[in-house]
């Protein structure tokens, strides 16, 4: 059947009455494993697209496809959905396992949040944060070291939820500061902005020659069964001698990276920091863990 729908061609409707309560996840199973990409979210219409919609009980499926590849999506899709098609138990627990690929971040940073779902929602995960799960938790970091840390923000949330949990620590680390801030990166001096602790930062380089540094992050992935990962990343760099730029938070503005021909993280795009930061290595780590599962 077709009608006409929100894009400028007609949407494929797919109808059923299964039961089936993972359909959206199946569905795109079905499409990928026949070598048809399926997008799952809603995007500007290019006119390269396709609607395929289907109607069951007691959910249903809202998927794009390529013009091209659109009928044959649709005839798949039918197949696998008919109406009287009995799918086991052991099929529903196995697309509900498959289904997490739903993350809860264990911050409520939303510097830190927006550069998760940048980097993870492209690779299939859909990111929330704690405020957008209804979780209003705030862990106390008790921890020795940015490891420790990271895995008591995310065993919090996993014992509240039981769902996969992402956490990080992460902070800035000054050579001639003896590693300060570090682990007190986030109320360094128990100073309360972001503008105070980085003019820290710079009083206490005046004089200094050696004003190296390096941002460490720590991620602690727990999954789904309770099994515990940690990955870090390491970013190397400089301390500037003034502030700069107003992409970024925490102390972008004072930090020049070994990548960044001199200019702090801060006067970069947001996808440089995306690309390089020390973040964006540890998440590195979890991904080829994740893909390599």
């Amino acid at each position: 059947m077709f009608r006409k729908g929100s894009l400028q061609d007609p949407q494929l409707e797919v109808v059923y009455n299964t039961a089936q309560k993972y359909e959206a996840d199946l569905a795109r199973e079905v499409l990928e494993t026949n070598g048809i990409p399926a997008l799952l979210k809603d995007r500007e219409d290019s006119g390269e697209y396709l609607r395929i919609l289907g109607y069951g009980s007691p959910f249903g499926f809202d998927i794009l496809v390529r013009k091209e590849q659109a009928q044959e999506a649709k005839r798949l899709l039918e197949e696998t959905f008919a109406a009287d098609k009995n799918i086991s138990d052991e099929e529903l627990e196995r697309l509900a396992l498959q289904s997490a690929a739903e993350v809860i971040i264990a911050s409520n940073n939303k510097g830190k949040i927006a550069e998760y779902k940048d980097i993870l929602e492209p690779l299939g995960f859909e990111v929330f944060s704690q405020q957008e799960k209804g979780i209003a938790l705030e862990v106390e970091e008790t921890g020795e070291t940015f490891a420790q840390n990271a895995m008591l923000k995310a065993q919090a949330i996993y014992d509240r939820t039981g769902c996969c949990v992402i956490s990080d620590d992460s902070g800035l680390e000054v050579t001639a500061l003896d590693g300060e801030p570090g682990i007190y990166s986030a109320r360094y001096k128990g100073l309360e902005s972001e503008h105070e602790r980085r003019l820290a930062i710079l009083e206490g380089l005046e004089g200094e020659e050696d004003r190296s540094a390096r941002f460490v992050c720590c991620i602690c992935l727990i999954e789904m069964d309770g099994t515990t990962h940690t990955f870090e990343g390491i970013w190397k760099g400089t301390i500037a001698t003034e502030e700069s730029g107003t992409n970024g938070f925490g102390y972008d503005p004072i930090f020049i990276s070994e990548d960044s021909n001199g200019q702090t993280t801060a006067s970069m795009p947001i996808s440089f920091k995306e690309t390089y930061s020390h973040r964006a290595k540890a998440v590195a780590k979890l991904m080829e863990y994740l893909k390599s599962r």
